[in-house]
C-alpha cells in the first residue's frame, strides 16, 4: 500500500517535495480517521488526500531541517546537504525531453530565453554536485528488465565520470563506480566490498538469499541407501493363485530393483524416454528384440521362415523410412534365420504345465530339454528365469534332461549356457529358498546390482580374490563397456557416483552368494562348440 502511495506523490516527476517525518505524520492522521473501517480505497484517492494534507504546511519545496527530504530533481537554490542520493538518473529518462505538439509555436522557432527541459536537468545536476558535503550517490538502471542487455547511465553523467576518469585515472574510477550482479540474489550483492557497504540493501531480498544459503543443493540421496521418515510405503500386493506367484517371483528375478520402484510409483525409465525431432535412420536393439520376439509367438504355416518385414510393418511407423527400412528389414531377417535355425536343432517346440511349492506356469520344452530363447544379448535376469523353469520342472517331476538358454551372440543366436537338472528334493529346497528371498526383501531393496553382482560370483567363485576387478568393469564401466551405475534405476536405487568397493559390503556380497551360487554351480556356459564349467 505504502509502495503505491508513493509511486502516486512521486509520479509527476517532483513537482512536490516532503521530508519523511510529514509523511510518516499524514499517515499517522488518515489511520486514526479511518481506523478499522472495512471501506476499501483506491491508492490514488489516498494519495491524493495525503498530498492535500502535506502540501498545506510544506509550501512548494518544503527543504526544511530534518532527518530526511525527499524531492524531485528540481533547482534548489544550491542549499547544501551532508549527503546527496539522486536516483534514476537513466538515459531514455534523464534529461527530460519536451514533449509539445507539433503546431506548438516554440516547436517553429527557438528564441532566446524559451525554457529547456533538458538544458535545465542539465544545471539542476550541477547544482546537486555542488550541493554535496560530504558524500554523493548517483544511481542509474543498467540493465534492461525484459532483456538483460546493458545500459548507460545519462549523457550528462557519462560526461562527468569521463571527466573524473581523465584527472582521477581508471584504477581510482574502479574504487568510484560500483556495478551490481545482474541477479538480485547474487551473494556478493550483500558482502561489502574493501571500503564500501553491501551495495544492496533490500531486505526481502537479503531474506531470500539467506534462505538460499540455509538450503545449499545436496546430492540426492539413494533410495536403497535406507529408510526415511519422509519415504512412501510400498504398496504391497501380494499374489494368491499360484499362477500369479510365479509370475511375481519371475518379475523379482528379472529385475529386482525395478519392481521394487515400482512398488514405491516409481518408473525412472520413463524419465528417459525422449522425444526426437527427426525420425531414426536405425532401430534400437531393444525394438528389434521386439519384433524377434512377436515374430516369434505369431503361427506360421513354416515357423523357419522369416517374414517379410516391409509388408508386415507398413504403416505401423516402426521401421524407418526409405532404403533405412530395407536395411532394417534385411538385418531382421538374419537375425530371425539365426535363431529359428537355433530352436529348430533342439527339437519340436511345446508348452507343459508345471505346479510345484505353491508356483504353477506353463513352461516351454523342445525335445526333452527346457529352452528360454530371448531375443536379445542375454543378462542375469534371463539367466535366472531359466534357473526357475528348470527348479519347478525339477520339483514337479518333469526330469529334463537340462535347460538351455538361447540368445543373442554378436549377430547371430546360439545356445549360450546351459543348466543341469536337480533331484526333486533338492529342486524343492531351492525352489522354497527363492520364495523366502523375494518375500524377506519384499518391502526393502535388493542389495545385489544384477550384472555387478553376477560379475563378482562369477569371479569369485572361479578364483577367489578376483571378484572386485571384474564387479569394477561392470558397475564403473570401462573402454567400450557401459557403466551399470548409469543405469536410471540402478542411479535412483544406489546413486550414480557410489563406488564398487562402498557398493560391495559384506550384506551385498551374502546376498549374491545367496542368489547365485547354486545357479553357478550348476552352470555350464557353450564356446564355439566346446564346454566349460
Amino acid at each position: 500500500m505504502l509502495r503505491s502511495l508513493l509511486g502516486e506523490l512521486f509520479g509527476d516527476g517532483g513537482e512536490r517535495a516532503w521530508e519523511l517525518p510529514a509523511i510518516q505524520a499524514a499517515l499517522a492522521d488518515w489511520q486514526a480517521v479511518t481506523g478499522d473501517s472495512a471501506l476499501q480505497l483506491p491508492a490514488p484517492v489516498v494519495a491524493e488526500v495525503l498530498g492535500e494534507r502535506l502540501s498545506a504546511d510544506s509550501g512548494r519545496f518544503g527543504h526544511r531541517s530534518g532527518a530526511l527530504t525527499i524531492s524531485g530533481l528540481e533547482p534548489m537554490r544550491a542549499i547544501p546537504h551532508r549527503v546527496i542520493v539522486l536516483m534514476g538518473l537513466d538515459g531514455e529518462a534523464f534529461p527530460r525531453q519536451p514533449e509539445r505538439p507539433g503546431f506548438h509555436l516554440m516547436e517553429r522557432q527557438r528564441r532566446l530565453g524559451d525554457p529547456s527541459p533538458a538544458d535545465q536537468d542539465r544545471y539542476v545536476l550541477l547544482e546537486s554536485l555542488l550541493s554535496a558535503r560530504q558524500h554523493l550517490l548517483i544511481t542509474w538502471s543498467n540493465r534492461d528488465n525484459r532483456t538483460g542487455e546493458s545500459l548507460m547511465p545519462s549523457t550528462p553523467v557519462r560526461q562527468w565520470l569521463d571527466l573524473l576518469e581523465q584527472d582521477l585515472g581508471k584504477q581510482a574510477m574502479g574504487r568510484l563506480v560500483r556495478e551490481p550482479a545482474a541477479n538480485p540474489l547474487e551473494r556478493r550483492n550483500f558482502l561489502p566490498e574493501e571500503h564500501w557497504p553491501p551495495i544492496c540493501c533490500d531486505r526481502r531480498l537479503l531474506q531470500a538469499r539467506r534462505l538460499l544459503e540455509d538450503r545449499q543443493p545436496r546430492p540426492p540421496r539413494p533410495l536403497a541407501a535406507g529408510a526415511t521418515t519422509t519415504s512412501p510405503e510400498p504398496a504391497i500386493t501380494r499374489a494368491t493363485s499360484p499362477a500369479a506367484c510365479h509370475a511375481d517371483l519371475l518379475a523379482w528375478l528379472r529385475a529386482p530393483q525395478e519392481v521394487w520402484l515400482e512398488s514405491l510409483g516409481l518408473r525412472p525409465k520413463e524419465w528417459g524416454r525422449q522425444v526426437l525431432d527427426l525420425e531414426p535412420l536405425a532401430l534400437e536393439e531393444r525394438e528389434r528384440a521386439r519384433l524377434l520376439r512377436e515374430a516369434l509367438q505369431t503361427p506360421r504355416g513354416q515357423p523357419e521362415a522369416a517374414p517379410d518385414w516391409l509388408v508386415e510393418q507398413r504403416g505401423r511407423g516402426r521401421l524407418p523410412p526409405g532404403a533405412a527400412g530395407a536395411l532394417e528389414a534385411s538385418r531382421l531377417s538374419g537375425r530371425f534365420s539365426s535363431l529359428a535355425a537355433v530352436l529348430a536343432g533342439l527339437g519340436e517346440e511345446r508348452l507343459e504345465a508345471a505346479t510345484a511349492g505353491g508356483l504353477e506356469a506353463q513352461l516351454p520344452w523342445r525335445g526333452e530339454q527346457l529352452v528360454v530363447a530371448h531375443t536379445a544379448k542375454a543378462g542375469p535376469g534371463h539367466r535366472l528365469e531359466l534357473w526357475l523353469a528348470l527348479l519347478l520342472a525339477c520339483a514337479a517331476g518333469q526330469r529334463p534332461s537340462r535347460a538351455v538358454l538361447v540368445a543373442r551372440d554378436d549377430a547371430s543366436f546360439r545356445i549360450l549356457e546351459t543348466q543341469q537338472p536337480l533331484p526333486p528334493a533338492e529342486a524343492t529346497v531351492r525352489l522354497e529358498q527363492l520364495r523366502q528371498l523375494r518375500e524377506r526383501h519384499r518391502q526393502s531393496c535388493w542389495p545385489v546390482p544384477p550384472r555387478t553382482g553376477w560379475a563378482w560370483a562369477e569371479a569369485e567363485l572361479h578364483r577367489p580374490g578376483s571378484g572386485l576387478k571384474a564387479a569394477i568393469g561392470a558397475w564403473e564401466g570401462g573402454f567400450g563397456r557401459s557403466a551399470e551405475r548409469e543405469d536410471e534405476v540402478m542411479a535412483l536405487c544406489f546413486g550414480a557416483q557410489l563406488t564398487t568397493r562402498e557398493l560391495l559390503d559384506e550384506p551385498c556380497c551374502a546376498a549374491a552368494l545367496e542368489l547365485l551360487q547354486p545357479v553357478l554351480e550348476r552352470r555350464s556356459t557353450e564356446q564355439g562348440g566346446g564346454r566349460r564349467r
